[in-house]
Protein backbone atom coordinates (compact mmCIF):
# COMPACT_ATOMS: atom_id res chain seq x y z
CA UNK A 1 0.00 0.00 0.00
CA UNK A 2 1.27 3.47 -0.87
CA UNK A 3 2.77 5.57 1.86
CA UNK A 4 0.44 8.42 0.88
CA UNK A 5 -2.50 6.46 2.27
CA UNK A 6 -1.03 6.83 5.78
CA UNK A 7 -0.23 10.52 5.62
CA UNK A 8 -2.31 13.08 7.52
CA UNK A 9 -4.72 14.88 5.21
CA UNK A 10 -6.19 17.49 7.56
CA UNK A 11 -6.61 18.88 11.07
CA UNK A 12 -9.76 18.81 13.20
CA UNK A 13 -10.56 19.58 16.83
CA UNK A 14 -11.89 17.12 19.39
CA UNK A 15 -13.74 17.42 22.66
CA UNK A 16 -11.92 14.39 24.08
CA UNK A 17 -9.76 15.10 27.15
CA UNK A 18 -6.27 14.39 25.83
CA UNK A 19 -3.14 15.01 27.86
CA UNK A 20 0.56 14.83 27.08
CA UNK A 21 1.44 14.55 30.79
CA UNK A 22 -0.30 11.32 31.73
CA UNK A 23 2.62 10.40 33.99
CA UNK A 24 1.76 13.30 36.29
CA UNK A 25 -1.40 11.50 37.39
CA UNK A 26 0.40 8.83 39.50
CA UNK A 27 2.73 11.51 40.87
CA UNK A 28 -0.21 13.67 41.98
CA UNK A 29 -1.91 10.62 43.47
CA UNK A 30 1.26 9.81 45.40
CA UNK A 31 1.50 13.44 46.55
CA UNK A 32 -2.06 13.33 47.82
CA UNK A 33 -1.96 9.88 49.44
CA UNK A 34 1.20 10.60 51.44
CA UNK A 35 -0.85 13.15 53.38
CA UNK A 36 1.51 15.97 52.39
CA UNK A 37 -1.21 18.17 50.87
CA UNK A 38 -3.41 17.77 53.93
CA UNK A 39 -0.48 18.70 56.16
CA UNK A 40 0.34 21.79 54.08
CA UNK A 41 -3.30 22.84 53.98
CA UNK A 42 -3.62 22.48 57.76
CA UNK A 43 -0.38 24.28 58.65
CA UNK A 44 -0.97 27.19 56.27
CA UNK A 45 -4.71 27.63 56.71
CA UNK A 46 -4.03 31.13 58.07
CA UNK A 47 -3.04 32.29 54.57
CA UNK A 48 -6.74 32.28 53.66
CA UNK A 49 -9.02 34.77 55.40
CA UNK A 50 -12.16 33.58 53.61
CA UNK A 51 -13.35 30.81 51.31
CA UNK A 52 -13.12 32.87 48.12
CA UNK A 53 -10.36 32.36 45.58
CA UNK A 54 -7.62 29.75 45.41
CA UNK A 55 -7.51 27.37 48.38
CA UNK A 56 -4.26 26.56 50.15
CA UNK A 57 -4.50 22.90 49.15
CA UNK A 58 -5.04 23.78 45.47
CA UNK A 59 -2.15 26.24 45.58
CA UNK A 60 0.36 23.66 46.83
CA UNK A 61 -1.05 20.91 44.61
CA UNK A 62 -0.76 23.02 41.46
CA UNK A 63 2.57 24.57 42.45
CA UNK A 64 4.26 21.22 43.14
CA UNK A 65 2.80 19.62 40.00
CA UNK A 66 3.85 22.66 37.93
CA UNK A 67 7.40 22.40 39.26
CA UNK A 68 7.45 18.67 38.61
CA UNK A 69 6.10 19.16 35.09
CA UNK A 70 8.92 21.59 34.33
CA UNK A 71 7.51 22.78 30.99
CA UNK A 72 7.94 26.44 31.93
CA UNK A 73 9.62 28.45 34.68
CA UNK A 74 7.40 31.47 34.07
CA UNK A 75 4.46 32.09 36.41
CA UNK A 76 2.47 33.36 33.42
CA UNK A 77 2.21 29.75 32.18
CA UNK A 78 -0.48 29.20 34.83
CA UNK A 79 -2.81 31.27 32.60
CA UNK A 80 -2.46 28.66 29.85
CA UNK A 81 -2.92 25.73 32.23
CA UNK A 82 -6.04 27.34 33.69
CA UNK A 83 -7.87 26.79 30.39
CA UNK A 84 -6.62 23.22 29.93
CA UNK A 85 -9.34 20.92 31.23
CA UNK A 86 -7.28 17.81 30.48
CA UNK A 87 -4.33 19.08 32.55
CA UNK A 88 -6.72 19.91 35.40
CA UNK A 89 -8.11 16.37 35.32
CA UNK A 90 -4.57 14.93 35.22
CA UNK A 91 -3.61 16.65 38.50
CA UNK A 92 -6.95 15.89 40.16
CA UNK A 93 -8.39 19.42 40.10
CA UNK A 94 -11.65 20.79 38.73
CA UNK A 95 -11.31 23.33 35.94
CA UNK A 96 -12.99 26.03 38.08
CA UNK A 97 -10.32 25.59 40.78
CA UNK A 98 -7.36 26.04 38.43
CA UNK A 99 -5.15 28.99 39.37
CA UNK A 100 -4.24 31.95 37.21
CA UNK A 101 -0.82 33.56 37.38
CA UNK A 102 -2.38 36.43 39.34
CA UNK A 103 -3.80 34.12 42.03
CA UNK A 104 -0.45 32.31 42.34
CA UNK A 105 1.38 35.61 42.72
CA UNK A 106 -1.16 36.89 45.25
CA UNK A 107 -0.84 33.71 47.33
CA UNK A 108 2.97 33.94 47.30
CA UNK A 109 2.70 37.54 48.52
CA UNK A 110 1.13 36.26 51.74
CA UNK A 111 4.25 34.32 52.75
CA UNK A 112 6.53 35.97 55.29
CA UNK A 113 9.79 34.97 56.95
CA UNK A 114 7.73 33.41 59.76
CA UNK A 115 6.30 30.84 57.32
CA UNK A 116 9.71 29.48 56.31
CA UNK A 117 10.23 27.43 59.53
CA UNK A 118 6.85 25.73 58.95
CA UNK A 119 7.78 24.82 55.39
CA UNK A 120 11.12 23.49 56.62
CA UNK A 121 9.40 21.42 59.33
CA UNK A 122 7.08 19.78 56.81
CA UNK A 123 9.98 19.08 54.45
CA UNK A 124 12.01 17.48 57.24
CA UNK A 125 9.03 15.43 58.42
CA UNK A 126 8.59 14.01 54.91
CA UNK A 127 12.33 13.33 54.53
CA UNK A 128 12.49 11.60 57.93
CA UNK A 129 9.62 9.34 56.82
CA UNK A 130 11.62 8.46 53.70
CA UNK A 131 14.74 7.83 55.78
CA UNK A 132 12.80 5.49 58.11
CA UNK A 133 11.53 3.60 55.07
CA UNK A 134 15.12 2.99 53.91
CA UNK A 135 16.18 1.95 57.46
CA UNK A 136 19.79 3.23 57.49
CA UNK A 137 22.14 2.29 60.34
CA UNK A 138 24.52 5.19 59.72
CA UNK A 139 23.42 8.64 58.58
CA UNK A 140 26.07 10.70 56.79
CA UNK A 141 24.90 14.29 56.42
CA UNK A 142 26.57 17.11 54.52
CA UNK A 143 26.19 20.82 55.27
CA UNK A 144 26.88 23.17 52.39
CA UNK A 145 25.62 26.27 50.61
CA UNK A 146 24.39 26.61 47.02
CA UNK A 147 24.57 29.63 44.73
CA UNK A 148 21.47 30.39 42.65
CA UNK A 149 22.62 32.72 39.88
CA UNK A 150 20.05 35.38 38.98
CA UNK A 151 22.13 37.81 36.92
CA UNK A 152 19.36 38.86 34.56
CA UNK A 153 17.17 40.53 37.26
CA UNK A 154 19.31 42.61 39.57
CA UNK A 155 16.38 44.57 41.04
CA UNK A 156 15.11 41.65 43.10
CA UNK A 157 15.17 41.97 46.88
CA UNK A 158 18.10 40.14 48.46
CA UNK A 159 19.87 39.75 45.12
CA UNK A 160 23.52 40.37 45.96
CA UNK A 161 26.90 39.47 44.57
CA UNK A 162 27.82 35.93 45.70
CA UNK A 163 31.28 34.50 46.31
CA UNK A 164 31.12 33.11 42.75
CA UNK A 165 30.98 36.71 41.44
CA UNK A 166 27.43 36.36 40.13
CA UNK A 167 24.28 38.06 41.39
CA UNK A 168 21.86 35.70 43.02
CA UNK A 169 20.77 33.98 46.21
CA UNK A 170 22.85 31.79 48.51
CA UNK A 171 20.73 29.25 50.44
CA UNK A 172 22.33 26.94 53.02
CA UNK A 173 21.28 23.27 52.90
CA UNK A 174 21.74 19.90 54.59
CA UNK A 175 21.72 16.86 52.31
CA UNK A 176 21.61 13.13 52.87
CA UNK A 177 21.84 10.37 50.28
CA UNK A 178 20.84 12.58 47.36
CA UNK A 179 18.07 14.30 49.31
CA UNK A 180 17.88 17.93 50.46
CA UNK A 181 16.63 17.59 54.04
CA UNK A 182 16.58 21.26 54.96
CA UNK A 183 17.26 24.63 53.40
CA UNK A 184 17.38 28.24 54.52
CA UNK A 185 16.80 30.84 51.80
CA UNK A 186 19.37 33.63 52.06
CA UNK A 187 20.48 36.68 50.12
CA UNK A 188 23.53 36.41 47.91
CA UNK A 189 26.12 38.16 50.07
CA UNK A 190 25.68 35.82 53.04
CA UNK A 191 28.81 33.76 53.86
CA UNK A 192 28.79 29.98 53.94
CA UNK A 193 29.41 29.86 57.66
CA UNK A 194 26.78 31.91 59.41
CA UNK A 195 27.69 30.07 62.59
CA UNK A 196 24.54 30.66 64.65
CA UNK A 197 22.26 29.65 61.76
CA UNK A 198 24.47 26.66 60.96
CA UNK A 199 24.40 25.33 64.51
CA UNK A 200 20.66 25.98 64.82
CA UNK A 201 20.02 24.17 61.55
CA UNK A 202 22.14 21.16 62.52
CA UNK A 203 20.65 20.98 66.03
CA UNK A 204 17.13 21.04 64.64
CA UNK A 205 17.94 18.03 62.44
CA UNK A 206 19.77 16.20 65.23
CA UNK A 207 16.89 16.53 67.70
CA UNK A 208 14.35 15.42 65.09
CA UNK A 209 16.42 12.36 64.12
CA UNK A 210 16.90 11.39 67.77
CA UNK A 211 13.16 11.66 68.45
CA UNK A 212 12.32 9.49 65.45
CA UNK A 213 15.18 6.96 65.54
CA UNK A 214 16.21 6.94 69.19
CA UNK A 215 19.72 5.56 69.70
CA UNK A 216 19.60 3.12 66.82
CA UNK A 217 21.58 5.18 64.30
CA UNK A 218 24.93 6.95 64.19
CA UNK A 219 25.10 10.46 62.74
CA UNK A 220 28.20 11.71 60.92
CA UNK A 221 28.37 15.27 59.58
CA UNK A 222 30.65 16.26 56.71
CA UNK A 223 31.53 19.94 56.32
CA UNK A 224 33.88 21.93 54.12
CA UNK A 225 36.47 24.50 55.20
CA UNK A 226 33.89 27.28 55.34
CA UNK A 227 32.60 25.74 58.59
CA UNK A 228 36.01 25.42 60.25
CA UNK A 229 35.02 27.10 63.49
CA UNK A 230 35.52 26.28 67.15
CA UNK A 231 31.84 26.80 68.00
CA UNK A 232 30.69 24.17 65.49
CA UNK A 233 33.32 21.69 66.70
CA UNK A 234 32.30 22.27 70.32
CA UNK A 235 28.64 21.69 69.45
CA UNK A 236 29.44 18.28 67.94
CA UNK A 237 31.51 17.38 70.98
CA UNK A 238 28.75 18.37 73.42
CA UNK A 239 26.17 16.36 71.47
CA UNK A 240 28.55 13.40 70.95
CA UNK A 241 28.15 13.51 67.17
CA UNK A 242 30.88 12.54 64.72
CA UNK A 243 32.17 15.16 62.31
CA UNK A 244 34.56 15.09 59.37
CA UNK A 245 35.66 18.64 58.64
CA UNK A 246 37.90 20.18 56.00
CA UNK A 247 40.60 22.03 57.90
CA UNK A 248 42.76 24.99 57.07
CA UNK A 249 46.47 24.59 56.51
CA UNK A 250 47.89 27.18 58.90
CA UNK A 251 51.61 27.57 59.66
CA UNK A 252 51.49 25.26 62.70
CA UNK A 253 49.98 22.55 60.48
CA UNK A 254 52.75 22.97 57.92
CA UNK A 255 55.33 22.76 60.70
CA UNK A 256 53.79 19.53 62.03
CA UNK A 257 53.79 17.99 58.55
CA UNK A 258 57.38 18.98 57.87
CA UNK A 259 58.53 17.41 61.14
CA UNK A 260 56.81 14.08 60.34
CA UNK A 261 59.11 11.16 59.55
CA UNK A 262 58.79 8.91 56.51
CA UNK A 263 57.24 6.20 58.69
CA UNK A 264 54.33 8.54 59.52
CA UNK A 265 53.15 8.59 55.90
CA UNK A 266 50.68 6.08 54.43
CA UNK A 267 49.01 5.63 51.06
CA UNK A 268 45.34 5.95 50.22
CA UNK A 269 44.14 4.90 46.79
CA UNK A 270 40.86 5.16 44.91
CA UNK A 271 40.99 3.75 41.40
CA UNK A 272 44.07 5.17 39.74
CA UNK A 273 44.26 8.19 42.05
CA UNK A 274 46.72 7.94 44.92
CA UNK A 275 47.25 10.15 47.98
CA UNK A 276 50.00 10.33 50.58
CA UNK A 277 48.46 10.61 54.05
CA UNK A 278 50.00 11.74 57.31
CA UNK A 279 47.97 11.39 60.52
CA UNK A 280 48.49 14.12 63.12
CA UNK A 281 47.04 15.35 66.38
CA UNK A 282 45.88 18.90 65.68
CA UNK A 283 44.00 21.83 67.11
CA UNK A 284 43.82 25.54 66.40
CA UNK A 285 45.61 27.82 68.84
CA UNK A 286 42.47 28.83 70.76
CA UNK A 287 41.00 25.30 70.89
CA UNK A 288 41.09 23.37 74.14
CA UNK A 289 41.25 19.89 72.63
CA UNK A 290 43.27 17.97 70.06
CA UNK A 291 41.55 16.08 67.24
CA UNK A 292 42.67 13.58 64.65
CA UNK A 293 44.01 15.32 61.58
CA UNK A 294 44.86 13.81 58.20
CA UNK A 295 47.10 15.79 55.87
CA UNK A 296 46.58 14.42 52.34
CA UNK A 297 48.64 15.11 49.25
CA UNK A 298 47.46 13.91 45.85
CA UNK A 299 50.22 12.10 43.99
CA UNK A 300 48.66 11.40 40.58
CA UNK A 301 45.76 12.27 38.25
CA UNK A 302 42.80 10.07 37.30
CA UNK A 303 44.78 8.88 34.30
CA UNK A 304 47.55 7.55 36.55
CA UNK A 305 50.13 10.22 35.67
CA UNK A 306 52.17 11.38 38.67
CA UNK A 307 52.28 15.04 39.66
CA UNK A 308 55.39 17.09 40.32
CA UNK A 309 56.01 18.21 43.91
CA UNK A 310 54.90 21.81 43.39
CA UNK A 311 51.67 20.73 41.60
CA UNK A 312 50.37 18.32 44.23
CA UNK A 313 47.13 19.61 45.83
CA UNK A 314 47.03 19.24 49.61
CA UNK A 315 44.12 19.03 52.00
CA UNK A 316 43.55 18.75 55.74
CA UNK A 317 40.81 16.63 57.31
CA UNK A 318 39.84 17.03 60.97
CA UNK A 319 37.63 14.58 62.87
CA UNK A 320 36.62 13.54 66.38
CA UNK A 321 36.23 9.90 65.32
CA UNK A 322 38.75 8.00 67.45
CA UNK A 323 38.92 10.87 69.96
CA UNK A 324 35.39 10.90 71.35
CA UNK A 325 34.39 7.29 72.02
CA UNK A 326 30.69 8.11 72.32
CA UNK A 327 30.21 9.22 68.70
CA UNK A 328 30.33 5.61 67.41
CA UNK A 329 28.77 3.86 70.42
CA UNK A 330 25.62 2.90 68.45
CA UNK A 331 27.68 0.97 65.89
CA UNK A 332 28.55 -2.68 66.09
CA UNK A 333 32.20 -3.68 66.77
CA UNK A 334 32.86 -4.46 63.10
CA UNK A 335 31.54 -1.11 61.89
CA UNK A 336 33.41 0.76 64.62
CA UNK A 337 36.72 -0.80 63.66
CA UNK A 338 36.07 0.15 60.02
CA UNK A 339 35.25 3.80 60.79
CA UNK A 340 38.31 4.18 63.02
CA UNK A 341 40.63 3.51 60.06
CA UNK A 342 42.10 6.47 58.14
CA UNK A 343 40.93 4.97 54.84
CA UNK A 344 37.26 5.07 55.81
CA UNK A 345 37.46 8.63 57.14
CA UNK A 346 39.25 9.86 54.00
CA UNK A 347 36.79 7.95 51.79
CA UNK A 348 33.86 9.59 53.57
CA UNK A 349 35.46 13.03 53.20
CA UNK A 350 35.98 12.46 49.48
CA UNK A 351 32.28 11.58 49.30
CA UNK A 352 31.55 15.28 49.70
CA UNK A 353 31.85 15.51 45.92
CA UNK A 354 28.70 13.41 45.59
CA UNK A 355 27.01 15.66 48.15
CA UNK A 356 26.99 18.38 45.48
CA UNK A 357 24.72 16.28 43.25
CA UNK A 358 21.48 17.18 45.11
CA UNK A 359 22.23 20.83 44.29
CA UNK A 360 22.44 19.90 40.63
CA UNK A 361 19.27 17.81 40.96
CA UNK A 362 17.42 20.77 42.49
CA UNK A 363 18.44 23.08 39.66
CA UNK A 364 17.54 20.41 37.11
CA UNK A 365 14.08 20.01 38.61
CA UNK A 366 13.45 23.73 39.14
CA UNK A 367 15.41 26.83 38.19
CA UNK A 368 18.02 29.23 39.55
CA UNK A 369 16.37 32.42 38.26
CA UNK A 370 13.46 33.00 40.61
CA UNK A 371 10.38 34.77 39.21
CA UNK A 372 9.42 37.46 41.75
CA UNK A 373 10.85 40.78 42.86
CA UNK A 374 10.09 40.39 46.56
CA UNK A 375 12.36 38.27 48.72
CA UNK A 376 9.60 36.41 50.62
CA UNK A 377 7.79 35.46 47.42
CA UNK A 378 10.99 33.92 46.05
CA UNK A 379 11.53 32.21 49.41
CA UNK A 380 8.13 30.51 49.00
CA UNK A 381 9.09 29.33 45.49
CA UNK A 382 12.47 28.04 46.71
CA UNK A 383 10.89 26.11 49.59
CA UNK A 384 8.32 24.64 47.20
CA UNK A 385 11.19 23.58 44.93
CA UNK A 386 13.05 21.63 47.62
CA UNK A 387 9.75 20.14 48.82
CA UNK A 388 8.98 19.03 45.24
CA UNK A 389 12.46 17.50 45.00
CA UNK A 390 11.80 15.52 48.20
CA UNK A 391 8.47 14.23 46.87
CA UNK A 392 10.10 13.41 43.54
CA UNK A 393 12.88 11.46 45.29
CA UNK A 394 10.29 9.60 47.35
CA UNK A 395 8.29 8.84 44.19
CA UNK A 396 11.40 7.47 42.45
CA UNK A 397 12.60 5.40 45.40
CA UNK A 398 9.30 3.87 46.48
CA UNK A 399 7.19 3.82 43.29
CA UNK A 400 9.47 3.84 40.23
CA UNK A 401 12.52 2.06 41.72
CA UNK A 402 12.26 -1.02 39.46
CA UNK A 403 11.16 0.88 36.34
CA UNK A 404 13.50 3.89 36.09
CA UNK A 405 16.97 4.13 37.70
CA UNK A 406 16.75 5.86 41.08
CA UNK A 407 19.78 8.00 40.21
CA UNK A 408 17.93 9.63 37.28
CA UNK A 409 17.47 13.39 37.29
CA UNK A 410 14.10 15.07 36.83
CA UNK A 411 14.65 15.76 33.11
CA UNK A 412 15.19 12.06 32.43
CA UNK A 413 12.11 10.97 34.38
CA UNK A 414 10.00 13.65 32.69
CA UNK A 415 10.91 12.41 29.23
CA UNK A 416 10.70 8.70 30.09
CA UNK A 417 7.64 8.64 32.37
CA UNK A 418 5.72 11.90 32.79
CA UNK A 419 5.56 12.96 29.13
CA UNK A 420 3.29 10.22 27.81
CA UNK A 421 -0.02 10.61 26.00
CA UNK A 422 -3.26 9.72 27.72
CA UNK A 423 -7.00 10.07 27.33
CA UNK A 424 -9.23 10.96 30.28
CA UNK A 425 -12.72 9.50 30.19
CA UNK A 426 -15.62 10.09 32.55
CA UNK A 427 -18.46 7.62 32.89
CA UNK A 428 -20.44 5.97 35.72
CA UNK A 429 -19.29 8.72 38.11
CA UNK A 430 -15.68 7.67 37.54
CA UNK A 431 -12.72 9.37 35.91
CA UNK A 432 -10.44 6.94 34.06
CA UNK A 433 -7.03 7.63 32.52
CA UNK A 434 -6.32 5.56 29.41
CA UNK A 435 -2.87 5.07 27.88
CA UNK A 436 -1.64 2.99 24.97
CA UNK A 437 -1.23 -0.70 25.72
CA UNK A 438 2.46 -0.62 24.79
CA UNK A 439 2.99 2.15 27.39
CA UNK A 440 0.96 0.26 29.97
CA UNK A 441 3.21 -2.77 29.50
CA UNK A 442 6.56 -0.96 29.09
CA UNK A 443 6.18 1.32 32.12
CA UNK A 444 4.00 -1.08 34.12
CA UNK A 445 1.65 1.85 34.47
CA UNK A 446 -1.09 -0.07 36.28
CA UNK A 447 1.41 -1.26 38.92
CA UNK A 448 2.73 2.29 39.35
CA UNK A 449 -0.80 3.57 39.83
CA UNK A 450 -1.62 0.95 42.46
CA UNK A 451 1.59 1.76 44.36
CA UNK A 452 0.77 5.47 44.22
CA UNK A 453 -2.65 4.82 45.72
CA UNK A 454 -1.08 3.25 48.82
CA UNK A 455 2.46 4.64 49.24
CA UNK A 456 4.71 3.28 52.01
CA UNK A 457 5.45 6.85 53.16
CA UNK A 458 2.71 8.75 54.93
CA UNK A 459 2.78 11.77 57.25
CA UNK A 460 0.09 12.95 59.61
Amino acid sequence: MSRKNFQIKGIESTTDLLTGRAGLAPFQKYLNETGLLDCLSREFSSLKKNSKGLSVSDFFNQMLCWLMDGTSRHISSFNQLKNDEAYAATIGTSESDMASSYSIERMCEKFTKFHEPKLRDILLTFCIALMKHEKPKTLEFSVDSMVMSNDYAKQQQGLKSTYKKTYGYHPMQIVWHGLVLDGIFRSGEKPSNEINKTISMIDRLVQKVRREFGNTVTMIFRLDGGYYDQRIVEYFEEENIAFILSGKIFNHVKAAVESASDDDWQEHQKGKVCWRVCELGLRSKSWSKFYRGFYTQQMCHDDGQFLLDFARPSNLILTNIGVNEKVLENMGPKEQSLWLTPDQIIKSHHGRGADELPHRALKDLGFESLPFKRFNQNMAIYQCMILTLAVFEGFKRTILHDIIPVSSYATTVRRAFFDIAGKICRHSNKTILKVRKCVLVRLEFDKVWNRSCSPPIQIL
